[in-house]
């Protein structure tokens, strides 16, 4: 049972539907969950510089390791702490990225069984809505996913959540949402039964068509769609900034997701990502972008915790 704050903050910020016995945690009609991500010292650094404590905060795991939730781990791409960010922002939910690149065959041949237990029982012990993306951009051909491994795998780890009754859980299918031709995620589609939330990334407007097209399937299915990651990349003036949040802050006007999710890093200071040159996307970099930024997610639009 959700203690009474919980309870008494989601009730007013969102609304509860089940869906086969997992929970969809959607906000209120018109409006947009507001998630901040992504490691333990990105989201401390925007909470002390903005000051609005989101609906959610962000953490990343893999099916091979279940690493980074009980302790903390860093491969080099910040430190990723569920059991700290659950203590640190106990009023917000969670969502989760699940890494599972080179481990479709073990999901399907049940050699990480242990592990997809290992991951349910955590998510049910948060007490708390947990949004899980499994096997993120999916359609990255970085990941290298096979499209009829990785249905298998996202059902068979459906299938194991819901045996175990997890009913804390959103399951979320995560496309990409890239340009690369010839790339269709349907190909990757698990199935309607088996996904709670359609989902993509956003990393430049230039990604518009493919963004709706995801948005308008998810609204077909009767399921409601998210952007699970966003981020300014490879931009160095202020300028290119101001411009790149104008056309976000559209597009999310004109798709009306129910969640966005931020990714408020200094790429170019993570070890992973400095030599990618994504540049700093931190809203906090300059005052004039904070403003920007705190006028746009003060607007009636954003549910937050505040």
């Amino acid at each position: 049972m959700f203690n009474i704050l919980l309870a008494f903050i989601f009730v007013c910020c969102c609304q509860f539907s089940a869906d086969a016995g997992n929970y969809e945690f959607l906000p209120p009609e018109g409006k947009t969950l507001l998630f901040i991500g992504q490691d333990k010292g990105t989201i401390d650094e925007y909470m002390k510089a903005v000051g609005v404590t989101p609906a959610g905060v962000m953490v990343y795991t893999s099916i091979q390791e279940v690493s980074g939730l009980t302790q903390p781990f860093d491969n080099g791409a910040g430190v990723h702490d569920g059991a700290y960010l659950m203590k640190k922002y106990p009023h917000s939910s969670l969502q989760i990225g699940l890494y599972m690149v080179d481990a479709l065959n073990g999901v399907n041949q049940g050699i990480y069984d242990h592990n997809i237990d290992k991951l349910a029982a955590w998510i049910k012990a948060q007490d708390r809505p947990v949004y899980l993306r499994i096997g993120y951009e999916f359609d990255n051909t970085q990941n290298h996913y096979d499209p009829a491994q990785y249905i298998l795998a996202f059902r068979k780890i459906v299938n194991r959540f819901r045996k175990l009754d997890i009913e804390n859980v959103a399951f979320v299918w995560h496309s990409g949402a890239f340009l690369t031709k010839g790339v269709d995620p349907m190909k990757w589609f698990p199935g309607d039964e088996y996904i709670d939330w359609y989902a993509v990334s956003l990393f430049a407007p230039t990604q518009y068509e493919q963004v709706k097209r995801m948005a308008d399937r998810a609204r077909l299915s009767g399921k409601p769609f998210m952007i699970a990651e966003s981020s300014p990349m490879g931009l160095y003036t202020l300028k290119s900034k101001k411009e790149w949040f104008d056309k976000y802050f559209r597009i999310i006007g004109l798709i009306q997701p129910q969640a966005v999710c931020y990714i408020n890093s200094n790429w170019d200071a993570i070890p992973m990502w400095q030599k990618e040159r994504f540049g700093d996307a931190r809203v906090q970099q300059d005052e004039e972008l904070k403003d920007r930024w705190l006028k746009e997610i003060n607007t009636d639009r954003y549910v937050q915790v505040r």
